[in-house]
């Protein structure tokens, strides 16, 4: 589940989190959505995750932490991206992955930054879905001027543990 995260490893009851979907949609074979959470402390989490379902019928939800925010950040206004994994079985290697950006208001086109030169793709309004991201280190949002207006690392994943040990009050 998207919120285990905070409920099971931070701590927090789903009571005491105020909730908002940034999006939800396909990604590949699989359907991905991006939350935030304040927390009580007004503290502002998003997390991301994706369901797979198996050769076998049975499904697995995939849940991580993307960012932690002060009190007040706008989580409407920033610029997520979350790189989604298909696995075949439960083996530790992708067989194919996916990156998902949701770039902040006036987003038109996003720049995928790596080792071979920066690829410029189109977005479907803020949304930018992508497969392969192999290679892609960071993503640039672009306005439609062409001005970069925000920049991500795909490695921008950060674990549990980075929010602390517990709820923040």
């Amino acid at each position: 589940m998207v919120l285990d995260p905070l409920t099971d490893q931070a701590g927090y009851a789903v009571d005491e989190l105020e909730l908002s979907v940034l999006w939800a949609g396909p990604v590949g074979e699989t359907e991905a959505v991006l939350v935030s959470a304040a927390l009580p402390s007004g503290a502002v989490v998003v997390l991301g995750g994706r369901g797979q379902l198996y050769a076998d019928g049975t499904t697995r939800s995939f849940g991580d932490l993307l960012s932690l925010h002060p009190s007040g950040t706008a989580a409407q206004d920033l610029m997520l991206v979350m790189r989604c994994d298909v696995h075949e079985g439960e083996g530790p290697t992708p067989i194919t992955s996916e990156l998902v950006v949701l770039g902040p208001p006036g987003s038109v086109s996003f720049r995928l930054l790596g080792p071979s030169p920066a690829v410029e793709e189109p977005g479907n309004g803020r949304i930018l879905s992508v497969q392969p991201v192999d290679g892609v280190t960071g993503v640039q949002a672009l306005d439609a001027a062409g001005n970069m207006i925000a920049e991500e690392p795909v490695a921008g994943v950060q674990d549990i543990s980075d929010a602390g040990d517990g709820p923040v009050n």
